[in-house]
């Protein structure tokens, strides 16, 4: 947290307080100004509320949370929005996925990362019990800073290297989803596989540049399961073929 300036004289606002934890910390931080939500919080300074309808006032406090993720981050999202309109520094853990461009496009644009670090968590009830045997959610700890400038909305330019293709007509099939993520077939069960993406060839060295691709560089941004996106697999097509990813950046 050193990165947020002045930060025990800074309101801090927990949008999911749940039990506590980071009021606590914060007050060890000599932080003295907290407002804190939860629809069932299990502590007494946490205001029993939706953060997501809640009334807030504040405009540069500092937003510290784990918040609730859902489905493609259908929460996270959200609350990382909502903190935006009241906060000059966000301070989430949040799934590895955020590191994709298909979320960081959906952020609220005045917020820059100036923070981000992989991090292990064992999540607990309120009664310190564990949730689960294993943690299999891939976290990371993030820190975004609102500034004047927006941040600017990414693309990957499609080169036409390689095209989506029905299993039929496909040259090759590639792991896109779990298991073996990322590798390349060129011989393959010719019927439906909703963890490959069948692929036609349409520039000559696109099979070396797959076989060829890091493509743990992009699948292993996620919070549970190895996935791949066709932009990511053209960045690294583009990449190797023209020596160029062709990342746009839109303000």
């Amino acid at each position: 947290m050193n990165q947020v300036p002045n930060l025990a004289n800074r309101v801090v606002i927990e949008p999911a307080g749940g039990t506590g934890s980071f009021l606590k910390a914060a007050s060890k931080a000599g932080v003295k100004r907290f407002l804190s939500f939860d629809i069932e919080p299990k502590h007494s300074d946490v205001t029993k509320a939706d953060f997501l309808t809640a009334e807030i006032f504040e405009s540069d406090a500092v937003a510290i949370s784990n918040p609730p993720f859902g489905r493609n981050n259908a929460l996270s999202i959200p609350f990382f929005n909502k903190a935006a309109n009241h906060s000059e520094f966000i301070c989430f853990i949040v799934p590895r996925s955020w590191r994709k461009w298909s979320v960081i496009n959906r952020l609220d644009r005045r917020f820059h990362l100036i923070s981000d670090q992989d991090i292990q968590i064992d999540y607990e009830d309120e009664n310190g019990l564990p949730l689960s045997e294993k943690n299999s959610l891939a976290t990371c700890f993030q820190i975004w800073q609102r500034r004047e400038n927006l941040r600017p909305i990414f693309s990957v330019t499609d080169k036409g290297v390689i095209e989506k293709s029905d299993y039929a007509n496909a040259d090759v099939a590639l792991t896109i989803f779990g298991f073996g993520c990322g590798k390349v077939l060129t011989e393959f069960d010719r019927k439906p596989n909703s963890t490959k993406m069948f692929l036609k060839l349409h520039h000559p060295a696109a099979l070396n540049a797959l076989q060829n691709a890091d493509f743990s560089k992009f699948y292993r941004n996620t919070a549970y399961t190895e996935a791949l996106s066709l932009p990511e697999i053209n960045y690294l097509l583009n990449e190797s073929i023209f020596g160029n990813p062709h990342l746009v950046e839109t303000v």
